[in-house]
């Protein structure tokens, strides 16, 4: 990242960044679930959607430290055993390199589920957020490859701006009340667990099991879902 002499800045401390930008999400979606139950659906989302964006710069960060290069793009695992890696986005400043480790993350979910269960199916809350394509034969063009984040970040002006789209005027009051709280409660949650992880272990020791696992011939585990839930539901002993 260069400033205006043309220099690379050098950000000192990553891991501290990376830190508070989780802890500064987790305070985003607490307030996300206060604006919902006061019936804020739009502001509600916006909030929601930040905290995805503190989240994605928490892993960036850290991925930048352990300087990782190489992603796996989860979304070509749907048609293949292996995913396709691509080169790592790694502007902190960018909303749609931001929110597409979170887009990454959803189908990461979905494709180690669709592999216990071929009859999994992803939610269809979340179906507007994935583009329909022929078997992604052309996700190598980064022009296309962040056009689910950019939709995303659409969808966070209109969760907080009065706009004109469509042939009609939209409020933020319009905004899906569903929508809004799967937003906070469920998917933004799940990312965070997964960002904690990340923060705590490293990149590395956190995503390279997972991608062992979804490689494998055999996937002897239960979707994250399904493990993240149970987790929860357990109880805790003192």
């Amino acid at each position: 990242m260069a400033n205006k002499s043309g220099s690379v800045k050098r950000y000192r401390d990553l891991p501290r960044g990376a830190e508070l930008a989780y802890k500064n999400a987790g305070l985003l979606l607490q307030e996300a679930e206060i604006l919902h139950g006061r019936g804020s659906y739009g502001h509600s989302a916006v909030l929601s959607m930040h905290a995805i964006e503190e989240l994605g710069k928490a892993e960036i960060l850290i991925m930048r430290k352990e300087r990782i290069r190489d992603v796996p793009d989860w979304r070509t695992a749907r048609y293949r055993k292996k995913p396709v890696l691509v080169p790592a986005p790694l502007d902190w400043l960018s909303h749609p390199q931001k929110y597409w480790y979170f887009l990454n993350y959803l189908k990461l979910g979905e494709i180690v589920a669709r592999r216990l269960s071929p009859n999994t199916a992803i939610s269809h809350r979340l179906i507007p957020l994935f583009t329909s394509g022929k078997r992604d034969k052309h996700y190598a063009d980064s022009r296309l490859r962040y056009r689910e984040a950019r939709r995303l970040d659409r969808s966070r002006q209109l969760a907080i701006f009065v706009d004109y789209s469509k042939g009609k005027w939209f409020s933020p009051s319009d905004f899906d009340m569903e929508w809004s709280k799967d937003l906070f409660d469920s998917w933004a949650k799940d990312y965070a667990g997964w960002v904690d992880q990340i923060v705590r272990k490293g990149w590395k020791k956190t995503v390279g099991p997972i991608r062992k696992m979804v490689e494998s011939s055999t996937i002897e585990t239960k979707p994250l879902v399904a493990v993240l839930q149970e987790e929860h539901a357990a109880p805790k002993h003192e």
